[in-house]
């Protein structure tokens, strides 16, 4: 959970009812007032950033 809390606070809104609530993209976007892209790049946003905390230190 350390993790998430390192992301913005609306990416990791958005991630959480993706992840966790299993909403559909459209669904945050209407949920939200926001756009379908934003969706989008936000969830890349919080996959890239999840990605790089969690992998193997060299």
């Amino acid at each position: 959970m350390q993790h998430l809390q390192a992301l913005a606070p609306r990416c990791r809104e958005i991630f959480l009812l993706s992840r966790i609530n299993g909403l559909e993209p459209a669904e945050i976007a209407e949920k939200l007032g926001i756009t379908l892209n934003t969706v989008y790049f936000q969830l890349s946003v919080a996959l890239k950033a999840l990605r790089a905390q969690l992998a193997p230190k060299k």
